[in-house]
């Protein structure tokens, strides 16, 4: 595990934080010990005073005990003022140890003076409750010239500080797993990043930040990403008010750490045909991941924080870290992406040149009808940049709220029609092809091995509701409505899509 050595004056914060820290640290399931100082010096240090020697001895007393304890894999919280340079620089060439300096100017800490120490140290000499050799009045405290992180405790909140010496820990307990094990033969099973995804994408004074969610033993099952989220949000660890957060860079340096399972195949879609009970019946199966329309990569794809190469890093790392092996029998892989992403396949190809690339689309009359019920999010105007699919705003007044769901589905077909004919990966389905049908071509596609009673749960899983396991598809009710707008161009676009698919099936 990791040995955290606090140093800092008497009054800087160590021992809140520390405690901060290891609250949060302990719900999320690890062993944590704070190694007070002030604590030991009734115990273990009992007989120790304050000159330069016992202060040595004080430190190295309290370092035995956290080095026993790390043996055992507890996260140490070792909390003294520790204020020699020398002996500090001792203890940091221990992989397992990292320095934390906690800098709060001596005028502060005399202001804030919670234990009414500093004011005892500041009598005349003559006092007799005057407080001798005190560290940074009347004893030497030395600034670490090179910690490994820097906390001003005199500026930043207590909210501030723990959240930035708890994503300092996470951060240092993956290196610290990679330099010892180097990850061989591993399944994530002791690294502290298992169970957490990103899931949110920050911008707070020019930077960008992600934050985490842990999921605990949550699988991928619901049929949307996002439901799997709300979930999640009352596990203990995310009631929290920290939040862990990371850079773009931590976290594309975590994700090549996190063994991954083997990525099989994108499923992009028009809506409303049939992708998500595609992505319900794979997920029946144990050996299956899931991964339903996650926010965090939508969010990445329309970024424009990032340029075009970090942007293929940060998608790379952020769906190995959804891919993370969690449960022993993963072993596949399946993304399901949101309905608009067929305008990203160029830039998905430049990262996953091999992936086979599923698209799933329907006729739009029946699409469009759906939509007439309860619309995506896609199908009202400008509850998405227009530019995603190409469209001005000038063109959304002139064709009108109804009409503005079959432009969008124009265009889909439009980039449908091109990335088939361009690329040699991609495989295309029709939802009035039969869902039975559709699953055992992509089941072929994926090249992956079931156990025959995984396959037959997965046709079992067909005859429910897409949305709703506990209901039984009867089919779609809408079906015979009447749409009004004009369909003839997309059904131009629908049937030449389709001719294109039949006479190279033929």
């Amino acid at each position: 595990m990791i040995l955290i050595q606090f140093t800092g004056l008497s009054g800087s914060g160590k021992t809140t934080l520390a405690k901060n820290v290891a609250h949060l640290l302990s719900a999320r399931g690890y062993k944590v010990e704070v190694v007070d100082g002030d604590n030991y010096r009734k115990t273990l240090c009992s007989g120790l005073g304050f000159s330069k020697e016992d202060r040595y001895q004080n430190i190295r007393r309290l370092f035995n005990v956290g080095q026993d304890l790390v043996q055992s894999n507890v996260i140490v919280l070792m909390s003294a003022i520790n204020p020699y340079e020398d002996l500090r620089n001792e203890l940091g060439q221990y992989k397992f140890v990292k320095t934390v300096f906690l800098d709060c100017d001596i005028d502060n800490l005399i202001k804030r003076d919670p234990k009414g120490l500093y004011k005892k140290a500041l009598l005349p000499d003559e006092d007799s409750n005057k407080i001798k050799n005190f560290t940074g009045i009347s004893d030497i405290y030395e600034i670490p010239l090179k910690p490994d992180l820097v906390i001003r405790t005199d500026s930043e909140s207590e909210s501030v500080s723990t959240e930035k010496l708890y994503s300092f820990i996470i951060s240092s307990l993956a290196d610290t797993t990679f330099q010892t094990n180097n990850f061989s033969n591993m399944e994530n099973t002791n690294h502290p990043l298992l169970h957490w995804i990103p899931n949110k994408l920050i911008e707070k004074d020019g930077q960008v930040y992600f934050e985490w969610i842990y999921l605990g033993e949550k699988r991928y099952l619901d049929p949307f990403f996002e439901e799997t989220l709300v979930k999640c949000q009352s596990h203990p660890v995310n009631s929290k008010r920290f939040k862990v957060i990371s850079t773009a860079e931590n976290l594309i340096d975590w994700a090549g750490q996190l063994a991954s399972v083997e990525l099989k195949a994108f499923v992009f879609h028009v809506s409303r045909c049939g992708s998500t009970m595609l992505a319900q019946s794979l997920a029946v199966s144990p050996q299956n991941i899931v991964v339903a329309e996650a926010p965090i990569i939508d969010l990445i794809l329309r970024s424009e924080l990032f340029d075009l190469s970090k942007k293929r890093d940060l998608i790379k790392a952020i769906i190995r870290i959804l891919g993370q092996k969690r449960f022993p029998e993963e072993k596949n892989l399946i993304i399901k992406l949101d309905s608009w992403h067929i305008f990203k396949t160029s830039e998905l190809r430049d990262v996953f040149p091999n992936l086979p690339f599923v698209l799933l689309y329907r006729n739009p009359v029946e699409v469009l009808k759906s939509h007439s019920k309860l619309r995506g999010m896609h199908m009202v105007p400008n509850l998405l940049p227009s530019k995603i699919f190409g469209i001005n705003n000038e063109q959304i007044e002139q064709i009108g709220f109804h009409q503005y769901g079959a432009v969008v589905l124009e265009e889909y077909f439009k980039a449908y029609s091109d990335f088939y004919e361009k690329d040699s990966n991609v495989w295309v389905y029709n939802y009035n092809e039969g869902m039975k049908s559709i699953l055992e071509r992509f089941l072929t596609i994926i090249n992956a091995d079931y156990y025959i009673e995984e396959v037959d749960q997965m046709y079992e899983r067909l005859k429910k509701h897409s949305k709703n396991e506990k209901n039984v598809f009867t089919g779609d009710v809408y079906i015979t409505e009447k749409l009004p707008i004009d369909v003839e161009k997309v059904n131009y676009l629908y049937k030449i899509l389709d001719e294109k698919i039949k006479g190279q099936l033929a």
